[in-house]
């Protein structure tokens, strides 16, 4: 259930227009022939909130399944693929990287699947990318409509609509996110099983079952560059901490 904070109306104060009165008697003339002008309605500061029964703020249940159902495929095509499949040599650098050099690969992979799917969140889907906006605008057109409006009913009831739109929106972010997901991930194990580089083995796990392989490898690098870009930086940290280990017990000696 969203909810939308709709500002209480400002206030206009009155003050008359001086012009040439200029002594003490005629202001209290005037002051006392007109009075002040309150604030046009009383309307205090309004929350919206969307009707939760019709309006979910998760992704859809059947976009889910339909994931994951996409996400096995992925390790059923990527493992059929391995059959004709040359397997991918990988020589380090000759420089100071080759200590993560076994992750480089994955991590472009990864950054090429991102690139791939950034178009995809930009397609006129009902559940992506271009209705979020669309329920954006709704929501702050409503929003506006609340703000100027001084009559509580209205204002409630577009309140109330901006919320629903809010809840709409969160609801296309959530479902992008996930087909997004999925989508990378499929990708990301055809390519694994087309060109047999695995994640666990550069790990130093063996004898592991193609599917496996390629169920794990599709995943990590369908998450995106960061979670790798995370495991890098622990190596990079972790062999850093390692060499002033050494470095102390040789000063040692």
């Amino acid at each position: 259930m969203a909810k939308v904070r709709i500002r209480a109306p400002k206030t206009t104060t009155w003050l008359p227009q001086l012009n040439s009165w200029a002594n003490v008697d005629n202001l209290t003339k005037l002051f006392g022939e007109q009075a002040p002008a309150g604030p046009a309605a009383t309307v205090k500061e309004t929350t919206g909130v969307s009707d939760a029964s019709q309006t979910k703020e998760h992704a859809n249940g059947w976009l889910v399944l339909f994931s994951y159902v996409l996400i096995a495929l992925g390790a059923w095509f990527g493992t059929m693929l391995t059959a004709t499949a040359k397997a991918v040599t990988f020589t380090p650098p000759e420089n100071g990287f080759d200590s993560i050099g076994f992750l480089a690969l994955f991590f472009v992979m990864a950054q090429a699947v991102e690139r791939l799917m950034e178009p995809l969140a930009e397609v006129n889907f009902k559940f992506m990318g271009s209705a979020r906006k669309q329920k954006e605008n709704e929501r702050d057109q409503n929003i506006k409509a609340a703000e100027d409006s001084t009559n509580a009913a209205a204002r409630q009831e577009n309140a109330n609509a901006a919320a629903t739109s809010e809840a709409e929106a969160t609801q296309v972010a959530a479902n992008t996110k996930v087909f997004i997901w999925a989508l990378a991930s499929f990708v990301a194990m055809l390519a694994s099983g087309a060109t047999k580089v695995y994640f666990l083995p550069a790990l130093g796990f063996n004898n592991v079952p193609d599917y496996l392989n390629i169920l794990i490898t599709g995943l990590v690098i369908g998450g995106g560059t960061k979670p790798l870009h995370d495991l890098i930086k622990l190596i990079e940290k972790k062999g850093d901490s390692s060499s002033d280990d050494e470095g102390d017990e040789g000063g040692e000696e």
